[in-house]
């Protein structure tokens, strides 16, 4: 974690990853029901030797096809499965 420091504020700024954090903007649940564990895309994603369903979605349309992009949280590692958006 960096802290950037004036006289008037104290700001810490989190560059580790911060799993099941909110990665931010635009970025989505993949649950339609947490109760449920419902997902929204069952698309996988590695996950300390293993694979769990990605806990958030993201798409991006700004590419010449449209992508899905998945992570486990903020400043998490982004993947993007060869399968594309569904």
């Amino acid at each position: 974690m960096e802290e950037d420091e004036d006289e008037a504020t104290r700001t810490l700024f989190h560059k580790d990853p911060q799993l099941g954090m909110h990665p931010g903007i635009n970025w989505h649940p993949n649950y339609k029901d947490h109760a449920a564990a419902t997902p929204i895309h069952s698309e996988y994603i590695p996950s300390s030797g293993f694979k769990i369903l990605a806990p958030f979605y993201h798409y991006d349309l700004n590419t010449t096809s449209p992508e899905l992009l998945l992570t486990h949280g903020h400043h998490c590692t982004v993947y993007s499965p060869p399968s594309g958006i569904h």
